[in-house]
This record gives C-alpha cells, structure tokens and sequence, in this order.
C-alpha cells in the first residue's frame, strides 16, 4: 500500500513541477493594436480607377505579383491574369489601420493584415472569372471594394 502513496505523490510531484514551469515560460505577446473593435463603415464607393495588367515573376507555373493595400484599395486596383497559371499575390498593408481581405466567389479570407504588414494569397487561375475583393470588418476609411482579380 505505501508503494502505491509513494508513486502518487511522486507523480503529483512531477505534475506540480511541470506545471511550475510552465507559467515561467515566456509566452507570445500579441502584437500592439490586435484588439480592435469593429467600426461602422461608410458605404462603399466605385473606382474609376482604369485596368492595369502589372508584370509577374514567373516560377515555372506560378505568377508571382506584388500588390499594395492603399487607402483606395488594391493597387493596382485591377489585375488581369492570364487563363492556366497558378497566381500567387505578395500583399503589403500600406494603410495606417488593419485591414482584412475577402472574395467569396472562391471562398477566399485573409485575417487582418497589420499596417506595415505583409500576406500572401494564391489562386488557381485556371478558369475564366471575375473575382471581387472586398474588405470585410476591417477597412481603410470610406473603401469596401479593394479591387479585382480578371483571368482571361
């Protein structure tokens, strides 16, 4: 009977020390400013802005191109992607808020992107479509439309 309290206490022991350790470990801060309350946003607005077919790294099927989150919108605001290739975009939040990304056409949706701070979004551009980006709860001030995806 006294081998059996001992393993117990022995293990309730190593249990007690382990979980010690554990709140002695540093943990990750969330960065500055991840606690944001939704806003209300004013209506969205159209741009005008005209088509811009902007130049891709090519990596044997993958396009790679560069995009900026300004505060209106993507830009360039419109990217034309040729039919068969695989796309990837490199995001970079330009904007002083965060800002999310969405298209729902392809069930597409990138968490907040900090100011300042960078994602990276693919997309199989392997049939003819017309993909509106929005943001969804975090948007840069007067902007819902960020812009378009064509594949042609």
């Amino acid at each position: 009977m006294s081998k059996k309290i001992t393993l117990v206490l022995v293990v309730l022991i190593v249990v007690i020390i382990l979980a010690g350790i554990s709140l002695l470990v540093p943990r990750e801060k969330p960065e500055e400013g991840t606690q944001i309350q939704e806003q209300q946003q004013p209506p969205a607005r159209e741009f005008t802005k005209p088509m811009v077919i902007i130049p891709s790294t090519k990596d044997s099927s993958l396009s790679i191109y560069p995009l900026a989150i300004t505060a209106e919108g993507f830009n360039p605001h419109e990217v034309v992607l040729p039919r068969g290739d695989f796309a990837q975009f490199n995001i970079t939040n330009a904007t002083n808020v965060p800002v999310d990304i969405k298209a729902d056409v392809i069930g597409l949706y990138v968490p907040p992107v900090q100011p300042n701070g960078k994602a990276t979004v693919s997309l199989d551009a392997s049939k003819n479509a017309e993909i509106e980006v929005v943001c969804d709860k975090f948007c840069p001030d007067g902007v819902k439309l960020l812009g378009k995806f064509i594949i042609q």
